[in-house]
C-alpha cells in the first residue's frame, strides 16, 4: 500500500500544505499561439460501465466503480493494445482516496488532499500498467474512469492545457542534503494567466515573452508545540508554442523552527515537461 509522505513535496504553486495556506497573486498573462495540433482529443468516447475487484485485468474506455474501507486499496490492470496517451480519473464522495500508476518504465501517483484525482500517461502497445487506488483516509464507493486521454474527460476549457512536468529537485538544508524526483501534472491557461493543480489555481505574478512567473509563500504555526514553518518560491516556466515543450526553474527557501531547533533550507528544481492534451 503506498502511504502518503508526511512532508510536503515542492511545487511553487503551493498547492498541498496541511493546516495553513499558500499565497500568489497577480493577473498576468502570456499572449503565446499554441498550435492546435497540441490539443489531442476533443472528445469523450463511448464508455463501458462495469463493477471492478481487486487484481482484475480492465479494458480502456470504462467507468469502473467499487468500494474502499479506510486504510485500504484495491489493484487492478490494463494491458495497451496500441500507442497512445491514457487518462485515468479517479472520484469519490470519501474524504481522501490516492491514485497511482505503475509499470515497468512508469511511477505516477496523484495524491491531493481530496478524492478527485487524475493522471495521464503515454502507453505502449503491450505493455501491462498497474492501477491502484487507495483509501487514505474515509470509506466508501469510488469510481475510475480509465479513457483515450481527451479534453472533454479532463475537464479543460479552449484555452486550459493539461502539462507533464517531470522534474528533479535538490535540498541543501543545515541539518542534510538531499534530491528527489518525479513528475507533476497540472493544468496551465497562458491567456488566462493561471496554473491549477486540482481545483487549486495560482495566477501568474509576471509575464515575459512565453515565460510566466509565479511567487508563492506559505507559513504554518503551531504555538502550543513551539513549531513553525515558512518558505518562498519563484516558478518560472517557459512554453515552446510549436512543440508544447514546457520547461523552466524554481528556486526557494524553508524555515522551519521546533523549539529552540532551527532549520533552514535552499530548495532548487529542475522542469522539462510538454503539454499532454
Amino acid at each position: 500500500m503506498n502511504l502518503k509522505p508526511l512532508a510536503v513535496v515542492i511545487l511553487s504553486s503551493g498547492l498541498v500544505a496541511c493546516g495553513g495556506g499558500s499565497t500568489s497573486s497577480g493577473g498576468a498573462s502570456v499572449d503565446v499561439d499554441i498550435s492546435d495540433s497540441l490539443k489531442g482529443l476533443s472528445q469523450e468516447p463511448a464508455l463501458a460501465s462495469s463493477a471492478v475487484s481487486e487484481g482484475d485485468s480492465v479494458s480502456l474506455n470504462s467507468v469502473l466503480t467499487a468500494n474502499l474501507s479506510e486504510d485500504s486499496y484495491m489493484l487492478f490492470s490494463f494491458t495497451a493494445e496500441s500507442d497512445g496517451e491514457v487518462a485515468v480519473l479517479l472520484n469519490s464522495a470519501a474524504e481522501d482516496f490516492d491514485l497511482y500508476v505503475t509499470s515497468n518504465d512508469l511511477d505516477l501517483s496523484s495524491e491531493r488532499l481530496s478524492s478527485e484525482e487524475k493522471l495521464v500517461f503515454s502507453a505502449t502497445s503491450g505493455e501491462t500498467y498497474s492501477i491502484e487506488v487507495s483509501a487514505y483516509y474515509g470509506s466508501g464507493d469510488f469510481t475510475v474512469k480509465l479513457v483515450e486521454a481527451n479534453r472533454t474527460s479532463l475537464g479543460l476549457s479552449n484555452n486550459e492545457y493539461y502539462v507533464s512536468l517531470p522534474y528533479e529537485t535538490e535540498v541543501v538544508c543545515d541539518t542534510s542534503d538531499y534530491n528527489f524526483d518525479g513528475e507533476y501534472q497540472v493544468v496551465i491557461n497562458w491567456l488566462g494567466g493561471y496554473l491549477k493543480d486540482g481545483s487549486e489555481k495560482s495566477n501568474f505574478n509576471s509575464a515575459s515573452g512565453n515565460t510566466f512567473t509565479i511567487l508563492t509563500n506559505y507559513s504554518d504555526s503551531e504555538p502550543e508545540y513551539d513549531y513553525s514553518y515558512s518558505e518562498e518560491y519563484t516558478l518560472q516556466l517557459t512554453v515552446n508554442p510549436e512543440s508544447g515543450v514546457v520547461s523552466g526553474t524554481e528556486t526557494g527557501t524553508s524555515t522551519e523552527i521546533n523549539g529552540s531547533d532551527v532549520n533552514d533550507c535552499a530548495i532548487s528544481t529542475t522542469y522539462v515537461g510538454r503539454i499532454v492534451l
